[in-house]
Parts: C-alpha cells; sequence; structure tokens
C-alpha cells in the first residue's frame, strides 16, 4: 500500500457511478517504496518515516539558505515529534496533532523571543526569529487538517502571516506593501528591492504554488533576486494565503489576467524597467503560469519551476475525472445523476481511508473549490466531490503552450514525486518559439536540486534560474 509525500495529489478516492470505495493510487511516485518511506533518500535526510511529514520536513532544510529556518531547531523539533509519536509511517489524527503542537511551540518561542529582541532595539535578531517563527508556523498550517482540530486552519494562517509581515517590517530596505485589484479582490502584494535609490531594475514575479507560503518565497527567489539586483515581487492570489484561508477565494485556471494587473502596477513605478519583467512560477504555478505566459501582455521571460501541463493527468482518481468529463456537455438530469454517484462513492471511500490519506485528500483538494474548504475544515469528505471534479478539469495548458511567444526556462526534477515526466515535454510543446528561446533544465541528485521543487538545492536551482534570466533579459 502506496503513502504519498507533501507534493502529492489526492491519492485515495471514489470511483465514480456509485461503485464502491476506490482504493486507487495516483501514478507511480519515483522513489515510493510499498512499505512508506523513501529508499532513494540516504539516511542522513530521513527525519520522519512518513513520507508526507519527511518532505515538509526537507522544505524547512532549504528554507535555512535564506534564514528562514535553523537546521538545530528544526533537528531537535524532529527528535521530540520523533519520540512522542514513535515515528509512525501511517500516522493517526493523534500523531498529527502531536506534530503541529511542537511546530506551533517552536513558532511560540520563537516570536517571545522576537518581540523581546525587537523591544531592546536589536532588530536583526528580531526580523531573523519572525521569518523563522513564520516558517515553523507554516509546517502546522501545512498539517492541521489532519489533526483533531482541522478548523483552526484560519488561525494558524493568521498567525503564519503576522511573523511574515513582523519580519518584512524590519527589512533592511523597505518593502513595499500594497493591494493590487483584481476581479473584485484585492491581491496583497510585497515588492522588495535591492536598494531604495529609484533607480530602474529587472523585475522579477514570483508565483508561489498551491501550499506555499510567503516566507517560502525567500529560499524560493527573493533573496537570490536582490543579491543580484533585481527587485523581487510575489503576491496572494486567489486559492492562496490570506485569500484561500480568510477569503475562501478558489485557485483560477486561466492566470493571465492576475499577472495582466501585477505587471499594470509595475510598470509605472520609476524604479521598475518595464521591458525587463520576468515571472517565475513555482510547484503547481509551474503549470499554471503558462497561461499567463501565453496570454499576459508585458513579460519579458517565464520560468517554470517545475514544468507542468495537465493537473487532471496527475490527479489520482481517474475514472471519477472521466465520469465528470464525459457528462460536462449531457443534460443536467444526467449531471445530477452522475454528481450523486459521485459523492456517494466518495462518502463511502471515506470511510475505508487512513487519516493519513483523509489528510491528503483534503489537502490537496481545499484550493480548488470553497467546498472542499470548508469539509476539510469540518474533518469530512468533500460533499460536492463532483464540483471539485470539474474544478480540476479546467487546469490543463496543452493549447496554452503554443501560444508563448517569449523566452521559456523550464525545470525538470529528477524523481519529482509530483509531475513525473510532464517537463521534459514542454519544449516539443512549445512550437512558437525557437530552439533558443526555449531551455530545460534537468535538476537533477548530482546537484542536489533532486525532488519537486528541490527541497534541498534552493540556492543551486536560483543560480541555474538566474544565470539564464540575466543572459535573456541581458543585464
Amino acid at each position: 500500500m502506496n503513502h504519498f509525500t507533501r507534493r502529492q495529489l489526492l491519492g485515495r478516492a471514489a470511483i465514480a457511478a456509485g461503485a464502491t470505495a476506490a482504493m486507487g493510487t495516483t501514478g507511480a511516485a519515483l522513489g515510493a517504496a510499498p512499505g512508506g518511506g523513501t529508499p532513494d533518500l540516504p539516511d542522513p535526510w530521513q527525519m520522519f518515516r512518513c513520507d508526507s511529514w519527511n518532505d515538509s520536513t526537507l522544505f524547512t532544510f532549504g528554507s535555512a539558505a535564506s534564514g528562514a529556518a535553523e537546521l538545530g531547531e528544526v533537528m531537535q523539533l524532529v527528535r521530540v515529534v520523533r519520540e512522542r509519536t514513535g515515528d509512525p509511517v501511517n500516522p493517526t489524527r493523534g500523531d498529527f496533532t502531536v506534530l503541529v503542537h511542537e511546530w506551533q511551540r517552536l513558532a511560540a518561542r520563537l516570536e517571545r523571543r522576537a518581540a523581546e529582541a525587537q523591544a531592546a532595539g536589536n532588530l536583526v535578531s528580531a526580523r531573523q526569529q519572525w521569518l523563522r517563527a513564520s516558517t515553523y508556523q507554516a509546517q502546522a498550517l501545512f498539517f492541521v487538517l489532519g489533526t483533531s482540530r482541522p478548523g483552526r486552519e484560519a488561525a494558524i494562517f493568521r498567525s503564519c502571516e503576522q511573523d511574515w509581515l513582523n519580519g518584512i517590517a524590519l527589512w533592511d530596505v523597505p518593502v513595499v506593501q500594497v493591494g493590487i485589484p483584481h476581479q473584485g479582490v484585492t491581491m496583497p502584494a510585497y515588492l522588495f528591492r535591492p536598494a531604495d535609490d529609484g533607480r530602474a531594475r529587472p523585475t522579477v514575479i514570483i508565483c508561489n504554488g498551491s501550499d506555499g507560503q510567503n516566507v517560502d518565497l525567500l529560499a524560493e527567489g527573493i533573496t537570490a533576486a536582490l543579491d543580484r539586483g533585481y527587485n523581487a515581487i510575489t503576491f496572494e492570489a486567489p486559492g492562496q494565503m490570506s485569500l484561500l484561508f480568510v477569503q475562501q477565494q478558489p485557485m483560477q485556471a486561466d492566470w493571465s489576467g492576475i499577472i495582466d494587473a501585477v505587471v499594470a502596477w509595475l510598470i509605472p513605478r520609476p524604479d521598475v524597467d518595464a521591458s525587463r519583467i520576468a515571472a517565475v512560477g513555482i510547484s503547481l504555478l509551474g503549470m499554471v503560469l503558462s497561461s499567463a505566459a501565453a496570454g499576459s501582455a508585458g513579460l519579458a521571460a517565464c520560468v517554470l519551476e517545475p514544468g507542468a501541463y495537465s493537473l487532471p493527468q496527475v490527479w489520482g482518481d481517474k475514472q471519477s475525472l472521466t465520469a465528470i468529463r464525459e457528462t460536462a456537455d449531457a443534460p443536467a438530469s444526467v449531471q445530477r445523476k452522475v454528481a450523486a454517484e459521485v459523492n456517494a462513492g466518495m462518502a463511502n471511500a471515506w470511510k475505508h481511508m487512513t487519516a493519513l490519506e483523509r489528510f491528503t485528500l483534503s489537502k490537496r483538494s481545499e484550493l480548488y473549490t470553497p467546498n472542499a474548504l470548508q469539509c476539510g475544515r469540518r474533518g469530512v469528505p468533500p460533499s460536492d466531490y463532483y464540483g471539485l471534479g470539474k474544478a480540476i478539469l479546467a487546469f490543463q495548458y496543452q493549447e496554452d503552450l503554443p501560444r508563448i511567444r517569449i523566452p521559456m526556462y523550464i525545470c525538470d526534477n529528477q524523481l519529482d514525486e509530483f509531475f513525473g515526466p510532464q517537463a521534459r515535454r514542454i519544449p516539443g510543446m512549445l512550437t512558437g518559439l525557437n530552439a533558443d528561446q526555449k531551455f530545460l533544465r534537468p535538476l537533477t541528485v548530482q546537484t542536489g536540486t533532486q525532488f519537486h521543487d528541490q527541497p534541498l538545492g534552493p540556492q543551486a536551482s536560483q543560480e541555474f534560474i538566474f544565470d539564464w534570466l540575466d543572459a535573456v533579459l541581458a543585464t
């Protein structure tokens, strides 16, 4: 029985048409072993036997490269959680509760220290402690749906966000904070600059993934951009951060309007070189950002980190998606019948899922529909699983890729347990570009940049990316 890592989608779900509980898995997870665990990881990187817990912890290691985590703090937490839970392969709700409690306890200790340091005028220490606290709250936030109190999700997010805001308020060069309007919502945005001198600089728009928080982007592009003289802007779009956890706005499949709104805010600024604006899409946005690369004006280049083009292809419950797709144009009465069968199948499957499988479904679903988010916070399966499937089917970009006319950089992580081989197929789909306008970068075990989003190699991967951006943007 396979278990699934932090960055995988739904692995077990309902089979449509009223069948009995479906326990199908996603496509082969590279590196996954039948007993859980990941044999490809050398022993020093095996923090937890539960793949999801282990993968998430490795991302905190990567955050240390930008000062947003401390390895000693994380290793001590791992030791405590192992002792308290027995280090399970298949954790229970009680085990999830322990994990979240320890991440929050570590964050709270740093929050107290940060407040004391700030009051004493030790502003560098305070900034570092606020940002590490935000990273650790982000860990608690990620796993809260697996606990006995999943309804705390919004509260934990607010703690994570407040720590982030407290930290960037102490940035050496003031961070420009603004709300960017888009389709009736306001997207909080943060512009980081290497200096406050008014000089027009190349600017990278860093687009977070499906479950990342603002603090994660320090290691995933902000620090690298500033070190090289770039501005970096990040923001919270529908399906992310405050717009998801507070306003319950679902993820949009088409990001052309979102990127247009960000570019429109950037262009008039004297400290932005309007001819050298690039966008980087991380994780899920390595898929979704293709819609903006194809449909947005104002971008000079785009990076997919990593590249992908179809969410339905990596969603585990193929039979339900097929039933939903095949009835999309059917009469309403037929759709209602299929919806009832799909929803009943999910409710039945839920009864047979482990706590880990229920968590995986809830976490992977919550950004696509308000129903999935609300049900996850109640600890129940999505009651409108049919609607969730319809939302997932919109995340396909095979028609967008041939329309792209700007240089594209595609990351292809070795052992990517989430997108598999999709990245390496993208150059062939970019038919509107010449060979010298599209670049596929293998991120490998040899360079320490393997696995989805290269948790252990953020510096190396950013070196590759920004060296390419330097050349393309002629910096």
